[in-house]
C-alpha cells in the first residue's frame, strides 16, 4: 500500500520505551505530553546520579558506583537525545493518496495513544491526491499512525509510520492506495 524506506537510529528502542511508558500512564488516566515525561525522567535520573557521582568523587569503595554511574549517564544521554530528536522533528507528514473519489478521502495522524493530533481537516488535493498533515511533535510526540478514511469498500486504513519516515518530512513522501 505504501512506498518509502527509512533507517533506524541508535536510541530508537529507548524512544519506543518512552512511548510505552507514556501510553501506560495514559491507560491509568495520566495524560501527559511526551516532553513532560522526558523532562521528569531526566530529573529523576539526574537525582539518582547525584549520590553515585558523590561516592565516586569521594573515592568511596562502592563496587556498584562506577557501573551505576555509567548506566545513569547513558540514560541521561538517551533522554537528552530523545528531547532533541523530538524538538527537531518536522511539524508535518506528507504523502499521496491514490483514490477514485479524492473529494471523499480524509487523512489524519494519530499519536502513540491513537489520539488524533492533526491540525486541520485532513483533505487531500483533488487532482494529485497529495496531502500535508500538520501537528505539534514537541507536544504530541512523533506521529505513529496515518488513518485514511473515505475509501470505497473500507471503513478506514490505518498505517504505521516508522520514526525514520516522520523524521524525513518531505524527503520521504509515501504513496497510499485507496481501495475502490
Amino acid at each position: 500500500m505504501e512506498s518509502g524506506a527509512g533507517s533506524s537510529h541508535l536510541f530508537d528502542p529507548m524512544l519506543e520505551l518512552l512511548d510505552q511508558i507514556v501510553g501506560a500512564l495514559g491507560k491509568v488516566g495520566i495524560t501527559l505530553p511526551a516532553l513532560v515525561v522526558q523532562l521528569f525522567l531526566l530529573a529523576l535520573v539526574g537525582a539518582a546520579l547525584y549520590p553515585v557521582a558523590r561516592a565516586i568523587a569521594g573515592r568511596q569503595q562502592l563496587p556498584i558506583a562506577l557501573p551505576a554511574a555509567v548506566a545513569l549517564v547513558l540514560a541521561v544521554i538517551g533522554l537528552v537525545y530523545g528531547i532533541v530528536d523530538q524538538a527537531l522533528l518536522p511539524s508535518y507528514v506528507s504523502g499521496v493518496v491514490a483514490s477514485a473519489t479524492p473529494a471523499d478521502v480524509r487523512v489524519q495522524l494519530l499519536d502513540y495513544q491513537s489520539r488524533i493530533v492533526t491540525m486541520g481537516e485532513g483533505r487531500i488535493d483533488s487532482d494529485t491526491g497529495a496531502f500535508a498533515l500538520y501537528y505539534r511533535p514537541w507536544l504530541d510526540g512523533p506521529a505513529r499512525t496515518i488513518v485514511i478514511t473515505g475509501c470505497r469498500g473500507t471503513d478506514s486504513l490505518k498505517i504505521d509510520l516508522p520514526r525514520a519516515h516522520v523524521r524525513a518530512g518531505t524527503g520521504s513522501q509515501r504513496r497510499y492506495a485507496c481501495a475502490g
